[in-house]
């Protein structure tokens, strides 16, 4: 079609994409977000502790400065087909991992630490998806308790059993005693 109007054949630019007259075509791998590398975003507050940790020029002075840097390339990622997937980067977690993997900031290691979070996210997602099967039934295995109401009343008929045993148990100790105070002992000694 492209040469019947006089146009050049379209680029293949990534898997799934092709530019043509100005166009961006996008197919089934476009949309697999599965494959997509992580790039670092950071939040306004947490700027200046990741600013204060990377080496000096390594990031524009401002906030402002950064984010207005960073829509521009991620714009131009996305026009050449290459989208990335935004991960928020925290300082005090980002510090944490640094110190952990004895490691400077720097560009490299911003990018590491958003791929290994989203890597994280990435799993756990996949392991939510996965169902659990059910375990064979195994002799080794007790049968569960009953619940509770299929042993309550037999609990009840135990304790009120034990109430009537002790019962009666103190009614004779009760009643042997007062026997004994009420008979007489003989008279010593003894003939």
């Amino acid at each position: 079609m492209a040469k019947d109007r006089g146009e050049a054949p379209p680029k293949e630019v990534a898997a799934g994409v092709s530019i043509s007259a100005g166009r961006v075509a996008t197919s089934k791998a476009m949309t697999d977000t599965s494959q997509w590398p992580a790039v670092p975003v950071y939040r306004p507050r947490d700027y200046p502790l990741i600013l204060k940790l990377s080496a000096p020029n390594d990031l524009p002075a401002t906030w402002e400065e950064w984010w207005e840097s960073f829509k521009a390339s991620d714009a131009e990622q996305r026009r050449r087909g290459l989208p990335a997937i935004r991960v928020q980067i925290h300082a005090g977690k980002f510090k944490a991992w640094l110190q952990a993997n004895a490691l400077s900031s720097s560009e490299m290691t911003r990018q590491q630490f958003a791929q290994q979070r989203l890597d994280m996210k990435r799993a756990r997602r996949a392991e939510r998806r996965i169902p659990k099967l059910p375990s064979p039934p195994s002799w080794t295995i007790p049968p569960p308790l009953q619940t509770h109401w299929t042993h309550r009343p037999l609990e009840v008929l135990a304790y009120l059993l034990l109430a009537a045993a002790i019962g009666a148990l103190l009614l004779a100790v009760d009643v042997g005693w007062q026997g004994w105070i009420v008979r007489e002992l003989p008279e010593w000694p003894l003939p």
